[in-house]
């Protein structure tokens, strides 16, 4: 089966909608716990919805940058949307990191 550019962008432009409300409401859910609850466990709930997000991005770059296309048309089509699924992909991993270093530090330095 062919993939047609229309039908990618399509594709595109629908994930882009489903993703931005997703974020929008676990943020809001993030913003009301955060006011309702204490300040560490806000953080601990911002940690893990940064890992959750990061987590969505990073499948969802993984499907841009992977999608229906072959490798030799990968490398033809190297383009603006591959290139924005490997950010989206670097960042993703950023994000993921980010709180298991902390993890790490605290251990190394002894403070908790």
């Amino acid at each position: 089966m062919l993939w047609r550019n229309k039908d990618i962008n399509w594709i595109i432009s629908y994930w882009s909608v489903i993703l931005t409300t997703v974020g929008f409401f676990v943020g809001l859910f993030i913003v009301l716990h955060s006011v309702r609850n204490s300040y560490e466990h806000a953080r601990n709930v911002v940690l893990r919805g940064i890992k959750s997000i990061s987590g969505l991005l990073l499948v969802t770059s993984m499907i841009i940058i992977l999608g229906p296309l072959s490798l030799r048309t990968f490398i033809i089509t190297l383009g603006p949307i591959k290139i924005g699924g490997i950010i989206l992909s670097i960042l993703a991993l950023g994000l993921i990191s980010v709180p298991f270093y902390r993890v790490f530090k605290n251990q190394n330095t002894g403070d908790s």
